[in-house]
């Protein structure tokens, strides 16, 4: 089991553009995945942080050169914020227990 996503941002949105999964070693597409749905579909299930890394990285500090960092309310980019030598959060939506002060 497992799935394949691929997720566009634009216009301040981000979209599930598709989707497949595989349950019991069978392909499953976009539209048995999300009946009646209509692809790209907008995330407003998503309130988070999506980081994306750009340029290199550094092993000896787990910093990546550059990050981008993509605030959403319900699918709604609501601020971003461009870092240089960062360590991206190890949690899944970038939403840390503990408040982030690097901002």
């Amino acid at each position: 089991s497992g799935y394949d996503a691929t997720w566009l941002i634009r216009d301040s949105k981000l979209y599930l553009m598709k989707m497949t999964a595989k349950r019991d070693r069978k392909r499953i597409k976009n539209e048995q995945i999300f009946p009646e749905k209509e692809f790209p579909l907008h995330a407003d299930w998503f309130t988070g942080r999506i980081h994306i890394a750009v340029g290199g990285y550094n092993h000896a500090t787990s910093k990546s050169e550059s990050v981008i960092v993509f605030e959403l309310e319900k699918g709604n980019i609501v601020k971003t914020n461009f870092h240089a030598q960062y360590e991206i959060p190890s949690q899944w939506n970038g939403i840390s227990s503990v408040e982030d002060d690097s901002e």
